[in-house]
């Protein structure tokens, strides 16, 4: 039947069409052979950015930011690899826009910084890279919403791996609810397999496009045990 619209009606096959009509691209991951997965960790997050060392000049850091119009914040880390700052854009840059900042701070570590009141350095957060991103925006809430716009630190048995932001973890919260809603809408929450309201909503989908394209629709049946079923012209 060259003519025909074929529509496969196995489980593999309609959770591969949910996630690329239904949450678009970016929501691949979430369903898989209509299943979902564990709850992400922050490691899907996760964006190296070059750190800074604690005994650095703070002027370093502060051309890294004007060099760099889209770095939001800067990572800090010891000697030994371990995050220990987060030096947000905007404060590090209007601090020293101040009148005499430059001249009187050009020596000075980026450590040294840190103890100075009206610089106004806040603890950052740090969390490993196997947290559940539920369980980082439970601490972000706990510890201010600040937090979702410099962000936090991602660190793998203690040591520096690389930042993530508010946005990108409240963007992949609501990817998961998404998927989570239309996976109970779906799919059987037991075994798996595309329910009713899936078939119809994909036997829609095919027939709109079977008019549109002036062929038939054909099914090709799931169980390959009961040999194959076609619904189309008769030969």
């Amino acid at each position: 039947m060259e003519n025909d619209v074929f529509f496969n009606i196995t489980p593999t096959i309609l959770s591969k069409m949910t996630i690329n009509h239904e949450l678009g691209p970016s929501q691949f991951a979430l369903i898989s052979d209509g299943r979902l997965p564990e709850a992400p960790t922050v490691r899907q997050l996760l964006r190296y950015v070059e750190p800074v060392k604690s005994s650095d000049f703070v002027l370093d850091a502060l051309d890294r930011f004007l060099n760099d119009n889209e770095l939001y914040a800067l990572p800090v880390v010891d000697g030994d690899d371990k995050p220990i700052a987060l030096l947000d854009r905007k404060r590090h840059v209007e601090f020293f826009s101040k009148p005499y900042a430059r001249e009187l701070f050009a020596r000075r570590k980026i450590a040294d910084l840190f103890a100075y009141p009206s610089y106004g350095h806040s603890e950052p957060i740090i969390v490993e890279d196997d947290c559940g991103i539920e369980d980082v925006a439970k601490i972000i809430i706990d510890a201010g919403m600040q937090y979702m716009v410099t962000g936090f630190l991602i660190s793998s048995q203690g040591k520096y791996q690389g930042v993530a932001n508010g946005h990108d973890l409240l963007s992949i919260i609501t990817q998961r609810r998404q998927a989570e809603l239309f996976y109970l809408a779906h799919y059987d929450n037991l075994t798996g397999i595309p329910n009713r309201a899936l078939l119809n909503d994909r036997l829609h989908q095919a027939c709109c496009d079977a008019k549109r394209k002036e062929k038939l629709v054909s099914f090709r049946q799931a169980h390959a045990s009961k040999g194959p079923l076609h619904l189309g012209p008769s030969p």
